[in-house]
């Protein structure tokens, strides 16, 4: 089984309605107010089935984009959600959500790490969860070793089947097998007037629950088992008596004559798996046109939605352009008006510089006059300092040998007045002349030497040095003293 297309180019067939319908009805006891997983829902027929069986919820997964977008085109509904994404990681796109019933159809033999896929089902699955997966049996179909679907990654035995899936899931609560039924129904003119025969593909979800069936028995050289099925179905968490489900068409009795006819029954098995060999090599060519044809329209509407995303691009750069265009202008304009204002303010610097200078260098011209005078100024003063100096010098000279000689007469005097003193002590009857005559002679030389010595040290005391004003000093204490 391979991806059945529900475009409305595809005209309805009732064997690949049945093929496809099957399997998913292996879901339908369980789905019923449950949170459902589709993984490689192909084109979203089933998980508008299932729910359309009751299903509160589905969310629905396949790596093709041309199949989730034909998805969503024709079966988008409230509590059905399509998404593009691979199988092997799908516990990455719901990493919350724990789902109640997961469905897996004719996917493992096509996955490269079918391990991972397994891993990442049972991470979403609830506790109490049922997971179902079936496997076609490649080996009926593909007889030899060098015979292979060209899709599929692996042929699978059951064994092989059974062996991966409960190394990852443990082993099922049921093991069955696929294939197809013969047997009688019951139907109203309400089924068989209502089909159009030119209606499309998805004309079978226009399908009727059965009220009652019942599978009966095979006989014993038509038992179906692990070699001579259709494909394996593995139930987890589900019950073994309700993996006896089916999709059946009604048929006219001329059809079901042609069916049954002993010229088919006849038909040998190596015969009929040649010609289910070259039925499968056909629908494989078919299959492999159809993907091809699949990517060549998802390629042109990618490249459809790439040009107009460039013409949508191309529209906006030009907008941008013209737009910098318009503010590069505006800035040049803006600039202009600025640099004009700049060089008035330039030239009116400039003549105000001009002016501050003239007025510095006259201002300079008058305080190098002003220094000039004031340096002749200090140089004449210089002058007079020194004549000062001078004349000060020469009149200490003189007034150092003035005083020498007031100090030989002041001498001569204090040895005369020592030799009265004497005589008059020797002389009892001069007392008086002993008291008064000393005073007397001292005020006299004071009064003598008073403007010879004093009043000139007093006016050359600024020129004077420092031992000379010292002897003055000395002189004027002892005068004082007499």
């Amino acid at each position: 089984m391979e991806r059945l297309s529900c475009t409305s180019t595809v005209r309805y067939n009732a064997t690949e309605a049945a093929i496809h319908m099957a399997r998913y009805q292996l879901a339908a006891p369980y789905c019923k107010g449950k949170r459902v997983l589709d993984v490689a829902c192909g084109e979203g027929y089933g998980a508008y089935a299932l729910h359309a069986l009751g299903a509160s919820s589905v969310e629905a997964v396949d790596n093709s984009p041309q199949a989730i977008a034909n998805a969503k085109a024709l079966f988008a509904a409230r509590g059905i959600a399509f998404h593009l994404h691979d199988a092997e990681s799908v516990d990455r796109l719901f990493p919350d959500t724990r789902f109640d019933v997961i469905v897996c159809l004719e996917t493992i033999e096509h996955l490269n790490a079918p391990d991972l896929f397994l891993r990442a089902i049972k991470s979403v699955a609830a506790d109490d969860a049922v997971i179902i997966i079936t496997c076609p049996n490649d080996h009926w179909y593909y007889a030899t070793d060098d015979q292979s679907n060209p899709f599929h990654v692996r042929k699978y035995s059951f064994e092989a089947f059974r062996e991966l899936t409960a190394a990852v899931l443990g082993n099922a609560s049921a093991w069955g097998y696929g294939g197809p039924v013969i047997g009688f129904g019951a139907v109203t003119d309400e089924l068989v007037a209502g089909h159009d025969p030119l209606a499309g593909q998805t004309a079978m979800l226009d399908f009727r629950t059965q009220a009652a069936a019942i599978m009966l028995p095979p006989r014993g050289f038509s038992n179906i088992g692990p070699r001579n099925c259709s494909y394996f179905i593995g139930v987890w968490g589900g019950d073994a008596a309700r993996l006896y489900t089916s999709a059946v068409v009604p048929v006219s009795m001329d059809q079901y004559a042609n069916l049954v006819s002993w010229e088919a029954v006849q038909l040998s098995p190596r015969r009929i798996g040649e010609l289910e060999s070259e039925r499968s090599a056909l629908l494989g060519d078919k299959l492999l046109l159809e993907q091809k044809s699949e990517q060549a329209r998802t390629e042109i509407v990618e490249l459809h939605g790439r040009a107009e995303a460039a013409e949508h691009d191309l529209a906006l750069a030009r907008g941008e352009l013209e737009q910098a265009q318009k503010d590069h202008e505006a800035g040049l304009a803006a600039i202009r008006a600025d640099h004009e204002v700049i060089l008035a303010a330039v030239e009116t610097a400039r003549d105000h510089y001009r002016i501050q200078a003239f007025a510095l260098n006259k201002e300079v011209d008058l305080i190098s006059a002003q220094l000039r005078k004031i340096a002749a100024e200090r140089d004449a003063v210089s002058a007079e300092l020194g004549a000062a100096r001078s004349t000060a010098a020469l009149a200490a000279d003189e007034y150092v040998a003035e005083i020498d000689a007031l100090e030989l007469q002041l001498n001569t005097l204090t040895a005369e007045q020592e030799r009265l003193r004497a005589l008059l002590r020797s002389q009892e009857g001069l007392r008086y002349l002993t008291k008064a005559m000393p005073k007397a002679l001292a005020r006299r030389v004071a009064f003598t030497l008073r403007p010879v010595v004093v009043r000139p040290a007093r006016a050359a005391k600024p020129y004077l040095p420092a031992p000379l004003l010292s002897a003055v000093r000395r002189i004027a204490r002892a005068l004082r003293l007499q």
